[in-house]
């Protein structure tokens, strides 16, 4: 009886113990290398004016959706419906994630286009002690 509560007691502890997991990051640094020459370098900055011009409208359409959500959220009953609804609007932020994303690939691609390079370096990140929850 006491070896099958020792197993027991061992499988337990293992099982705690495997629970903990590290988990390294992989970080991304990059590094915009300018063109050498002047019309390069004005080009990059019509760049960034455009990019900057792109933000703003993602920003502005991600307000707007998110106003005519909460306004249809209104129609609920009750006011924890309400407050459930508007809470719930990943599809929104997942939408503006995916906005902002372009904008900054079109930024990337316009960068190159004037003569620009792009270097990207990654690292790994040592990870943090993180609890698995089964």
């Amino acid at each position: 009886m006491k070896v099958k509560t020792s197993i027991h007691l061992c499988l337990a502890i293992a099982f705690l113990l495997s629970s903990c997991v590290t988990a390294p990051r992989t970080i991304y640094h990059t590094q915009y290398i300018p063109p050498d020459t002047k019309e390069g370098k004005e080009c990059v900055q019509e760049c960034k004016k455009l990019k900057i011009m792109e933000s703003q409208l993602v920003l502005q359409k991600y307000l707007a959706d998110k106003a005519e959500h909460d306004a249809s959220c209104n129609g609920y009953s009750t006011s924890r419906l309400r407050n459930q609804c508007k809470s719930n609007d990943g599809l929104l932020t997942s939408g503006r994630d995916l906005d902002e994303y372009r904008v900054e690939r079109d930024y990337d691609k316009c960068f190159e286009d004037c003569g620009g390079k792009i270097k990207v370096t990654t690292s790994i990140q040592e990870g943090k002690k993180i609890k698995l929850v089964w």
